[in-house]
């Protein structure tokens, strides 16, 4: 007899009101804290029981003498007041009246922090926003720096008054924790429009010298965001009537603390060079070289240096040949207008010892370069070097970035030599990145570029999976090289000048790749046009249709005779063909046809890139259906059969269908909210038919998967009313049951 299956789903949590009645009934606080944890784990209220739940926790609060208690009391006001429907006013209120009677910072501090968080639902205009601000700068005053640091934050989202003259008295408070989150809290006022004062430079740059690393990296993004905002301030450098700008002073202050003991400020340092795109060229450069260059350097005339000496007093002895020839009295500390810390700021950040400092080094440097060009033909070398970092992450990052910036620079013989040697790491990844690189960088020579063609085709007889990525790569490299591609036409297609040279395979990757270079160099050169033999001619004719997007049209011999193809519209059109003839045929004829089609379908998804997603999704989905009818013909699918053999193929099977449906909804992106229904109810299908054999055909326990089956019906059923989408036959049965 069939056996009706009923699997329920599984009963919710009790309520939290039920736990909220419970509280009265608690005890000891520890039971009270018990009760509280579990209501903040359900935290399931009925609309309308929120103010009468609010108003009994209220009242526990005030009976509860254990702290813990009461923090946690205000907490879960925090979390009630972000539900649907809770009044957040009426929470608030609630929350100034319990702290106003209250003496412990912990209670005072969570009941701050409730009331900042629930302001973020009220409107601008509320008048509930000016006593929350008045309440935080009366905490203000508190001794507790937990309680200061919230009453900095409300003032900071708020900004209601004079919050930067008001924040700012704290910026030298006793405890550390106070100064950082008041540089916090300035940088918040800066960013939202109260801008800071040039006066406040000094206090930072003081702040930068700070014992404790959370205050020294606060101070850095002030002193950086100072800088950017008053860039031509002119400012005097200390011990020297010299001036400055003031974003060149911000500078190199910021350099400085590249050579920070703690690991967070460098990381911090490094981050905020890259955002001073205004800063003078000569303290740029001077970045890259840890000598200091003359040109930093503080320099006094001839008769400033014979003065100084006249009016010190000290005289020739005439015991000594030549005592009184004038001498220059150095000091490190006092002749340079930049701080010796910025000397060599990014050598020292690109070989820091954390990677999270070399990246930040790398990103730095190249927004710095792309408004810079001179500075990024000198970074050059540096970035180059970093292809070699013991991180995929740096060197993948020093890659895109050289990318970036390609169009500033040109590649020599030797950098080419690092670039080309990264080309053997074992990351797909790094390689292809590299090959992005070298599709945008400039070559300096042709030996540069024989150098690079014989690289790649090395690399690609050792990684052949690089194939589309070499090829993309060397089509941008013969087109912004048809100069220096020239001399190496006879050289790359082995033509000799008096012997016959045997055809090469066109189906070879390595021919192919030689033959994507130097037709993309013809396009712009058409004197190459004259050197190519009979069967170059042929091979082109062949790799325009089958390698559309990567050989360009060219103007050959007539003889050649060649018919210039439409590729994503031919392709396109071939593609919906097949499609079209999957459905106007019967059950026995369709079967036969799709076997006919999948391998055209393959074939179409290599020939032509723009359509290769279309076509692969189409023949997965089309194999998913021939799998579902291949087990659906067995009959003995659903039977618990005697031999072992003919029941692992049917598990199997049904794992490879789950299998790909996996891949159809989760390989392909861009799809229609009509193809990712026919995904989702397909997969249903196939949870359905995985179900059915686990009950009928095996002894296993099917709790779990009817549990699983029940959620995706569910998100189906959710998922097509919402796009309003109608389900086919077999869902709509199962959404009726």
């Amino acid at each position: 007899p069939i056996k009706k299956l009923k699997v329920p789903k599984k009963l919710t949590q009790a309520s939290a009101s039920v736990y909220v009645s419970l509280l009265e009934t608690s005890k000891t606080s520890n039971d009270a804290l018990q009760l509280l944890l579990r209501i903040s784990d359900t935290l399931q209220f009925k609309e309308e029981d929120i103010p009468t739940i609010v108003k009994k926790l209220a009242d526990h609060f005030n009976q509860q003498n254990e702290s813990a208690v009461r923090v946690k009391i205000l907490s879960l006001f925090c979390n009630i007041g972000a539900l649907p429907g809770a009044d957040a006013v009426y929470i608030i209120d609630h929350t100034m009246k319990l702290i106003k009677r209250d003496t412990s910072h912990k209670v005072i501090a969570q009941g701050l922090l409730t009331m900042l968080k629930l302001s973020e639902n009220l409107s601008s205009a509320d008048t509930l926003l000016v006593k929350i601000y008045n309440i935080a700068k009366i905490y203000l005053k508190d001794t507790n720096h937990w309680v200061k640091r919230i009453c900095l934050r409300i003032i900071g989202h708020l900004r209601l008054g004079d919050n930067v003259r008001v924040v700012s008295d704290y910026i030298h408070s006793q405890d550390a924790r106070v100064r950082s989150a008041a540089l916090d809290t300035l940088v918040l006022l800066h960013e939202n429009g109260e801008k800071l004062d040039v006066s406040m430079y000094g206090d930072a740059c003081e702040a930068l010298n700070d014992d404790y690393e959370i205050v020294r990296a606060a101070a850095l993004k002030i002193v950086c965001l100072i800088g950017n905002t008053y860039p031509e301030k002119l400012m005097k450098v200390a011990k020297s009537n010299e001036e400055i700008r003031l974003i060149d002073d911000a500078f190199g202050k910021i350099c400085q603390a590249v050579n920070d003991l703690c690991m967070q400020v460098r990381h911090r340092a490094m981050q905020l060079l890259g955002t001073m795109v205004d800063v003078c060229p000569s303290f740029l450069n001077q970045t890259l070289d840890k000598k200091l260059m003359s040109n930093m350097r503080k320099k006094k005339s001839l008769h400033e240096r014979s003065s100084e000496i006249v009016t010190s007093g000290e005289w020739s002895t005439g015991k000594k040949w030549a005592d009184d020839a004038p001498k220059e009295l150095l000091n490190k500390d006092e002749i340079n207008v930049v701080s010796s810390g910025a000397c060599g700021a990014f050598v020292h950040g690109l070989e820091d010892e954390f990677m999270e400092v070399r990246s930040a080094s790398v990103d730095a440097l190249c927004n710095l370069a792309l408004h810079h060009p001179e500075f990024a033909v000198l970074s050059l070398d540096f970035l180059v070097d970093m292809f070699n970092d013991e991180i995929e992450a740096v060197r993948i990052k020093a890659i895109d970035s050289l990318t970036s910036m390609s169009r500033h620079i040109l590649l020599r013989e030797h950098q080419l030599e690092t670039v080309l040697g990264a080309l053997e790491d074992f990351s797909i990844d790094v390689r292809e990145g590299l090959h992005r690189m070298l599709a945008a960088c400039h070559l300096s020579t042709k030996d540069c570029l024989q150098m690079c063609v014989e690289k790649l085709l090395e690399n690609l007889k050792k990684y052949p999976q690089d194939k589309k990525s070499t090829w993309k790569c060397v089509k941008e490299i013969g087109s912004k090289h048809s100069e220096i591609t020239l001399p190496l036409v006879p050289q790359l297609l082995s033509i000799h000048p008096f012997f016959d040279t045997p055809e090469p395979d066109v189906e070879d990757p390595h021919y192919i790749t030689l033959l994507i270079l130097v037709f993309n160099a013809a396009r712009h050169c058409p004197t190459m046009l004259q050197l190519f033999e009979e069967h170059t001619i042929k091979h082109y004719s062949y790799l325009r249709v089958t390698l559309p997007s990567l050989v360009p049209p060219l103007k050959l011999a007539e003889t050649a005779e060649f018919v210039e193809p439409t590729t994503t519209e031919a392709g396109a059109q071939l593609l919906w063909r097949l499609v079209d003839s999957l459905s106007g045929c019967g059950a026995r004829v369709q079967e036969e046809v799709i076997h006919r089609c999948l391998p055209q379908l393959a074939r179409l998804a290599q020939i032509d890139s723009a359509i290769a997603g279309p076509a692969q999704f189409i023949s997965l989905f089309i194999s998913c259906q021939m799998s579902l009818g291949k087990i659906l013909n067995d009959s003995l699918w659903c039977c618990n059969v005697s031999t072992t053999i003919q029941g692992n193929t049917v598990k199997h099977n049904i794992a490879q269908l789950l299998t790909l449906c996996l891949k159809l909804q989760y390989l392909f992106v861009g799809l229609e909210k009509v193809e990712m229904a026919a995904v989702k109810q397909f997969q249903l299908k196939a949870l359905a038919l995985h179900l059915v054999y686990i009950v009928r055909a095996s002894n296993l326990s099917a709790l779990a998967l009817c549990e699983h089956f029940l959620n995706k019906v569910e998100l189906t059923q959710r998922y097509l009313m919402e796009h309003q989408i109608l389900p086919d036959e077999f869902c709509k049965t199962v959404f009726l049951m």
